[in-house]
């Protein structure tokens, strides 16, 4: 999943310092380092956003699954399923790359990483267990996995409202140093 990005006020100034507008200016260098800072928090932000949706998904999947099993649409369920824990997996790299640059959130990434195998183990238990042939085992799974996703939802939701403002930070010194 690509991240989209929305039109900024660091993609009008880079534009301007791209034309050299502001070259001559004393402000060229630190407008530009505040741009950098700038597209930085505001990677970090969308993709902390886009994990967040993947592992809501990912539970709602898992739902699905469950509630499916025993019938034809369950292996639609579960390959959707399967398919957001790489997709988060990707959304955490792309995080702890961006933390480990700029020395912020590397711990809340970090414990994130170890939720997600924890949470994946449970989960594939939770599966592993379903019987086709016994309906009451969709009760067992469901226990099996009950609530193993929440720390996961309340450490994505810190982190997507820390890095929302640091990106309202970011945006307001580049105004300051770009003016």
């Amino acid at each position: 999943m690509t991240t989209r990005r929305p039109m900024t006020l660091r993609l009008c100034a880079a534009a301007c310092l791209a034309l050299g507008l502001y070259a001559h200016s004393a402000h060229a260098a630190p407008c530009a380092d505040r741009l950098a800072e700038l597209a930085a928090a505001e990677d970090f932000a969308l993709i902390a956003r886009d994990a967040s949706i993947t592992t809501r998904r990912q539970a709602q999947d898992f739902k699905n699954a469950l509630l499916r099993s025993g019938t034809t649409e369950y292996e639609r369920m579960a390959a959707r399923f399967a398919e957001r824990g790489p997709e988060y997996a990707a959304h955490l790299e792309r995080l702890r790359a961006l933390a480990t640059k700029s020395g912020r959130h590397a711990e809340a990434v970090a414990a994130l990483a170890g939720e997600r195998d924890k949470m994946a183990a449970r989960y594939r238990a939770a599966l592993a267990s379903l019987d086709a042939a016994d309906r009451a085992s969709v009760f067992r799974a469901d226990e099996v996995a009950k609530g193993v996703d929440v720390p996961t939802f309340r450490q994505l939701e810190a982190l997507v409202e820390a890095s929302t403002r640091d990106l309202d930070l970011a945006r307001k010194g580049a105004i300051e140093s770009c003016r």
